[in-house]
């Protein structure tokens, strides 16, 4: 039996419903199938257990009301069916390796544009971060094979069959613009791709 489109309905479902309680008696009810038999063909189908993929749904739309929106932390949790905001912020900082009050002010102060980004889990290569708004969608490493100059590079590449439109991930780094001011500064750089598929 194909179960990715029962499993494709869930989602959907899921995404539509993040600020109400789920429980798995309901999902579970919807697909038709017992709770256990649902919760193993999801993770099949996804790689994730049920409620670790509502968690992390629910903590990526954390992330844009931080950037997007004035409510505050507090709103936030209990918008997103957090009984706490100690609760949250401790699965927050677990996920994006920031508590939220200082991911708000880092990506408030990065972003010119409202675009809607999400820190990945660790700093994968030293003095980089990775974010976007689905980084765990792609391998994130050095490459020392294909490089301009130097002795590597660093290469992203997706890990999803399929990505929504409008996703990506990118790499990024800070630094103190104090001893800048006044001065011109340029950057540059060099980018390979491969394989791209509806770029536009």
């Amino acid at each position: 039996m194909q179960y990715t489109q029962i499993v494709e309905n869930t989602i959907a479902y899921i995404e539509a419903h993040l600020c109400e309680s789920l429980s798995l008696a309901d999902l579970s009810q919807r697909s038709s199938f017992s709770k256990y038999h649902f919760l193993r063909i999801f993770k099949h189908e996804t790689g994730k257990g049920l409620f670790e993929y509502i968690q992390n749904l629910r903590l990526s739309q954390a992330s844009r009301l931080l950037i997007t929106s004035e409510l505050s932390i507090m709103e936030i949790a209990l918008m997103i069916q957090f009984d706490s905001q100690e609760a949250f912020t401790h699965a927050f900082k677990k996920e994006f390796s920031l508590p939220p009050g200082r991911y708000r002010r880092i990506m408030s102060n990065l972003i010119i544009r409202k675009e809607f980004l999400t820190m990945g889990q660790k700093q994968i290569i030293p003095g980089w971060i990775v974010t976007g708004t689905t980084p765990k969608a792609y391998e994130v490493n050095l490459d020392r094979e294909i490089h301009y100059s130097g002795s590597k590079s660093i290469k992203l590449q997706s890990q999803a069959p399929d990505l929504e439109q409008g996703a990506y991930c990118t790499i990024l780094q800070q630094f103190k613009a104090k001893k800048y001011i006044g001065k011109r500064v340029r950057f540059s750089g060099y980018i390979k791709s491969q394989a791209l598929y509806g770029c536009g």
